[in-house]
This record gives C-alpha cells, sequence and structure tokens, in this order.
C-alpha cells in the first residue's frame, strides 16, 4: 500500500479561529478520514481536494468553523446531545469532523447517491462513530420533511455562503 501524507496539526489556527484544538484521538480520525476519502475517491469522485493543506482547511476547518458561534470547547466539555443533519452531504462534510469533535451529537448523513451513502457508513464504522445515522434519500420525497422536522439542529451547510463567511473571518483585524 502506497504511504499518504499526513494532514497538517495547525493547533495554532484551531485555537485563535475556533477557540479549540483536536486531541490526539480527533488528530487520528482526521488522517483516518483523510486517509479513506483519498482511497475512496478513486471510485467515487468524492472531492478534488486531496491535497493535505487543502483538505485540512476546506473540508475539515470549513466544516468546524460553521459551529465557531456555539463555541466548540464549551459544547464538548458540556457534552448536551443533539441531533444535527447534513443534508446533501456528499463525501461526509460537515458532518463526519462535526461527528468526531462532537460525538455526543446524533448526526445523520443524508445524500442520494446510495455508493456514497455505502462509502460513508463503512467509513463512520472505521472512525468508530458511534452515534450516527446514514440515509439515502431522493431529493423529492415528500417523507425527508416529517424525518427532518424530528432533528433538533439543522445543519443545512450551502458552501459559497459558507466559503464566503470564512474567508471573511479570515481576512478581519
Amino acid at each position: 500500500m502506497i504511504e499518504l501524507e499526513k494532514l497538517p496539526c495547525l493547533e495554532t489556527i484551531w485555537q485563535t479561529s475556533l477557540d479549540w484544538q483536536p486531541n490526539e484521538t480527533q488528530q487520528k480520525q482526521f488522517q483516518q478520514l483523510y486517509e479513506e476519502i483519498l482511497i475512496g475517491n478513486r471510485q467515487l469522485n468524492l472531492t478534488r481536494l486531496t491535497e493535505p493543506h487543502e483538505f485540512w482547511e476546506k473540508h475539515l476547518w470549513d466544516s468546524l468553523a460553521g459551529l465557531s458561534g456555539l463555541g466548540i470547547a464549551s459544547e464538548v466539555e458540556k457534552q448536551q446531545k443533539f441531533s444535527a443533519i447534513d443534508i446533501g452531504t456528499g463525501a461526509g462534510f460537515p458532518g463526519i469532523p462535526i461527528a468526531i469533535v462532537l460525538p455526543f451529537w446524533q448526526v445523520t448523513l443524508l445524500d442520494s447517491t446510495r455508493k456514497k451513502v455505502n462509502f460513508l457508513n463503512n467509513l463512520t464504522t472505521k472512525l468508530n462513530l458511534k452515534i450516527f445515522k446514514l440515509s439515502q434519500v431522493e431529493p423529492k420525497k415528500s417523507d425527508r420533511i416529517l424525518y427532518i422536522e424530528k432533528l433538533t439542529i439543522w445543519l443545512l451547510f450551502v458552501r459559497l455562503a459558507m466559503r464566503l463567511f470564512v474567508r471573511n473571518m479570515l481576512y478581519l483585524p
């Protein structure tokens, strides 16, 4: 098997931007996530971002930046249970990084592609993510609304809006 590159740690950026740092277990899960995505990418076209620093910034950091208003460190400390949903998850972003950081949340990933759902099911098992649900849902199914209404928090990330928000945060004084 080919040796894959390591993700950058960037503890200072985690700390200054999100007031939080991944622990050793989370850092290992992020690395495993990266490696599994690269392997799965060969067959499923999961992401075009395969360089370690790009992957860290665009997938890991962007996924968690949306939670910065909650105060990730205080959420980890409180261990308050929430339900969250990632609709149109694709390769599992932002849902999987959130489940790694907040393992007591029940995170549901929805995607319409059966192959991706199967890949993510195997991936979440390998990452040892316990409080996790995966579902294949066709975009126009009306029963999706009933299912979604049962969840406490919605993680509806519109990538363009998120990128603009993140970019603006990076350039603030």
